[in-house]
């Protein structure tokens, strides 16, 4: 569902400034949690689709930016990503972006989150082939980013993933 218009405005709402260079200038800059969310649905978008995999955009540096807005943020994300992930229907994408950085890097942001009772090892595991066909990953995120052709360690149909609406995805 796209978002209603009141709903733009309060993200438009939210943006901020940063200096930059000498300080003498200010760029504008989504606030912390929408920037948040997007790099993560950037990530996702690169990293689930067979399109993008089989061009290399999903690389372990990616997820390490996801960890370093989160260390750096971690109490305004905690307060305010969990309901904006609800509010915005992202919860899937969310959850399989930051399931692999936990996993990746042994932290616990899904849980921090109040997403864990959502995790679902088959969306984990799961990928969108280029003519829309659901796929399966066999190894774990670490193993397919280290991989040469990440896309020989995709497999066929994956059960929940055909269940989900994710024509937007």
């Amino acid at each position: 569902m796209a978002p209603q218009v009141d709903e733009v405005l309060v993200v438009v709402a939210t943006v901020q400034s940063v200096e930059v260079l000498d300080g003498s200038t200010r760029l504008p800059t989504f606030a912390v949690p929408y920037q948040f969310l997007f790099v993560i649905l950037h990530l996702f978008r690169e990293s689930w689709f067979e399109r993008t995999v089989r061009a290399g955009a999903d690389t372990l540096y990616k997820y390490a930016d996801v960890l370093r807005l989160w260390f750096r943020h971690t109490e305004v994300l905690v307060a305010e990503v969990g309901q904006l992930t609800e509010c915005f229907g992202i919860a899937d994408p969310v959850i399989w972006v930051l399931g692999h950085t936990d996993r990746i890097f042994s932290t616990g942001i899904v849980e921090a989150l109040g997403l864990a009772s959502r995790v679902d090892e088959d969306w984990l595991f799961s990928a969108r082939a280029s003519g829309g066909a659901p796929l399966r990953w066999r190894g774990s995120m670490r193993q397919r980013l280290h991989a040469r052709d990440r896309a020989e360690l995709l497999d066929g149909a994956v059960s929940r993933a055909t269940e989900l609406e994710l024509g937007s995805w």
